[in-house]
């Protein structure tokens, strides 16, 4: 859970802590650590009852996702399988705001398609350096999406440059 005190003070650090791989030095036992989390996150925010958003519509929250992104887009590769809602939250509050209403997100939307191919391609990233199959993980954290869906943004994600994402 995610503290309303921690997204309004943007503090994305227990994250990095957590799950990056350039928090602490890099060994076996660190790899060995963050590929045992792989699948077994759930985000969710402390929002008060009163305030009856979805929390992909909250702007605070949106900010914050966004900060996780920026510092950490492979974050997905922890995102439990079976929870779809981490996915979506994340999907959702990265996407602009007329691409997700009443649950749904437009996956025709070319900014919801851009920000699930990065999501991807840095998911597949951390996989490789963590040595875990990527073709493996992407199946199973991407699972929740529709496959056509899924199949468009690998087929966009193999397209990627070599170098793409490096120095980001």
């Amino acid at each position: 859970p995610v503290s309303l005190d921690r997204v309004e003070a943007s503090d994305v650090y227990p994250f990095v802590v957590a799950f990056s791989p350039r928090a602490q030095e890099w060994g076996l036992e660190r790899v060995a650590g963050l590929r045992r989390l792989q699948g077994r996150c759930v985000v969710t925010f402390d929002v008060p009852d009163s305030d009856h958003r979805p929390v992909w519509e909250i702007p605070e929250i949106r900010s914050y996702v966004a900060q996780l992104c920026e510092q950490m887009p492979y974050l997905p590769y922890y995102f439990a399988p079976q929870d779809s809602g981490s996915l979506f939250m994340w999907l959702a509050c990265l996407a602009p705001t007329h691409a997700c209403s009443e649950g749904r997100l437009d996956l025709d939307d070319d900014d919801v398609v851009a920000h699930t191919a990065w999501s991807m391609y840095a998911t597949r990233t951390l996989a490789e350096a963590l040595g875990d199959d990527l073709d493996e993980v992407c199946a199973t954290v991407f699972a929740p999406l529709p496959p056509p869906f899924t199949a468009r943004v690998s087929s966009l994600v193999a397209q990627f440059p070599e170098d793409f994402g490096h120095g980001r």
